[in-house]
């Protein structure tokens, strides 16, 4: 059995910061608009950092993705924040 490159890429990294703050704004429930305003990116670029997200931490729903990264401590996460 083989593996998919991204399935093992996935358990290899942490989350990247858009990632961490697309999914805290969506936690907030912000809309993919919403959340581009805010990050100065277009709506597409978010739909992306959730899609990785939600990948990256094997959830099955974007609102899951939200779930294991609050549990995981990887959120809330603002641009501009330092990690202790």
């Amino acid at each position: 059995m083989t593996s998919n490159w991204k399935d093992g890429r996935a358990r290899q990294h942490s989350l990247y910061p858009g990632q961490r703050e697309a999914l805290t704004r969506r936690a907030e429930g912000a809309s993919n608009t919403a959340i581009g305003e805010a990050m100065g990116v277009n709506r597409q670029t978010v739909a992306s950092y959730l899609g990785g997200a939600r990948e990256a931490l094997g959830a099955p729903s974007i609102d899951a993705a939200v779930g294991f990264a609050t549990i995981r401590g990887l959120i809330p996460f603002y641009r501009g924040t330092v990690d202790s």
